[in-house]
Parts: structure tokens; sequence; C-alpha cells
């Protein structure tokens, strides 16, 4: 059974923080793909991965929401500010500017899949 995918277009005020919930978005577990930008060049620690240098450019980031509260909570997060971060974009979050969310309900891990398409399109 193949699930559809949605692409939403995530509001933000002008300096880049997430306005409101997205409540269209599903309960259910799924993959999702955050597309956000950084507007200006940073250096910066992403947990026990060490420090790293990001260009300034458009980044998409790819997971999976099995748990608790499914795409809804999971994107939720992700679009929030959290004191301590837990996932990698987390340690990213007081400088980027979520633009879209692509998503598709079911309760496979499909984010490497999904991650291989893109840099095989990109490769292209």
């Amino acid at each position: 059974e193949t699930n559809s995918i949605r692409i939403l277009e995530i509001s933000n005020t002008l300096d880049g923080h997430f306005i409101e919930p997205i409540t269209d978005l599903p309960k259910e577990a799924g993959t999702y793909c955050l597309i956000f930008e950084l507007i200006i060049p940073i250096y910066r620690q992403v947990g026990k991965l060490g420090w790293f240098t990001f260009a300034s450019g458009k980044y998409a980031y790819f997971g999976s929401a099995l748990g608790a509260g499914g795409l809804r909570a999971r994107i939720t997060h992700h679009l929030t500010p959290s004191p301590r971060p837990h996932w990698h974009i987390d340690w990213l979050k007081p400088d980027i500017r979520p633009l879209y969310v692509i998503i598709s309900a079911g309760k496979e891990r499909t984010e490497c899949h999904w991650r291989s398409m893109i840099c095989y399109q990109t490769a292209a």
C-alpha cells in the first residue's frame, strides 16, 4: 500500500520563529522531511557528533515519527524551542527558518529511502 505524500508550508515570523502549531498534521506515525533555511553561516555543536560549520542555504532534515503523537508531535517539537536538544536538528533550531514539511503517514521507516531519492535526483 502506498501512502500519499503531502507538502505543507510553515508559517514563520520575519526572524524565523514558528508562529503556530500545524494542526493539519496527522497524529499517526509516519515519515517526514523538514525543509529549512539557514540565513547566515554558523559554527555549532551537534551533540556528541562534535562541532560543524554550516553554510547558509537550504537544508533537508529527514526523520520518522513512530512514537506517541506521531507526525504532529514530532514536527511540532522540531518547530518549537526546546530547553535540551535531543535530535540533531534541535541543536540548529535557534538559527533555522523552517519553510516546508513533507509528510507521509505509515508505520515503516522510509526516511533513508527518501533521502536517497533526493540525493540521487540532485546528483543527476
